[in-house]
């Protein structure tokens, strides 16, 4: 088992640059080593069983990371000063290993170097508390973020990588792609009449979480990002891109 080593790994149908994008990896996203070609390896991520090419020098030994990035995204600084010099940037869901930390800054270890990390920017793996509703809080820090197919961080994201990040933000597993989302064991069956705030509706391609029974938030290629919008004139345009709503979830935890 390896780990992530950069801040976004793209994860390739074939091992070639010019591959379409599956999705990305986040640094300390753990992977699993599956066949090595060249400059290339293909792996699963342990995180929701993604499998596809990386190229090699995206990995490194694990190492015990003990906090999150709760930010969209954060700076690491050469020192504990915002106009010292940044070392390099992380993304939301990010594991990184904190060695000390302040009431402002924390010194963290990044590939065999330290840093400094703004504090409020971090959340501790050992005390999140899995709320059905701060995921969706989640979710709403990349209103406006660009839409991006593959993608997972706040350089872009579609649909199905909005619910997944929020998701997995409470340490709790789930799939990357929104067909499997529907089918997951976590979520249980709903109705159109009892839409609430963190219900999900599924179409067949396509998901978008309530905010409430009037206003869906969605990654989403119509606007090219993360909008908020009325549910029933979101739900006419989509049905002529993907069909009917297939189903409507919600999560029982």
């Amino acid at each position: 088992m390896k780990q992530i080593s950069v801040p976004l790994c793209n994860l390739t149908q074939e091992p070639n640059i010019n591959s379409s994008l599956e999705t990305q990896l986040l640094f300390g996203e753990k992977i699993e080593i599956i066949e090595k070609k060249g400059k290339w390896i293909f792996c699963r991520s342990m995180y929701d069983n993604y499998k596809g090419w990386i190229k090699n020098h995206c990995v490194s030994d694990v190492q015990l990371n003990n906090f999150q990035i709760s930010n969209p995204m954060s700076y690491i600084y050469n020192k504990p000063n915002i106009k010292s010099k940044p070392i390099t940037k992380l993304f939301f869901n990010s594991k990184i290993k904190i060695l000390e930390k302040n009431e402002v800054w924390s010194l963290c270890e990044f590939n065999g170097k330290k840093g400094y990390i703004f504090q409020n920017h971090l959340t501790s793996i050992n005390s999140i508390t899995k709320d059905n509703l701060i995921w969706v809080e989640n979710a709403k820090k990349f209103l406006n973020v660009a839409y991006f197919w593959g993608g997972k961080s706040f350089l872009g994201l579609d649909c199905s990588a909005l619910i997944q990040l929020a998701i997995q933000s409470l340490q709790i597993p789930f799939p990357r792609n929104s067909n499997d989302q529907f089918k997951s064991k976590i979520l249980k069956n709903t109705t159109i009449h009892d839409i609430k705030k963190g219900v999900l509706i599924f179409w067949d391609g396509h998901v978008a979480i309530a905010l409430n029974k009037d206003h869906i938030l969605h990654a989403n290629a119509f606007h090219m990002k993360v909008k908020v919008e009325p549910f029933l004139r979101a739900k006419k345009r989509i049905e002529n891109s993907y069909g009917k709503i297939v189903g409507f979830k919600e999560f029982n935890f």
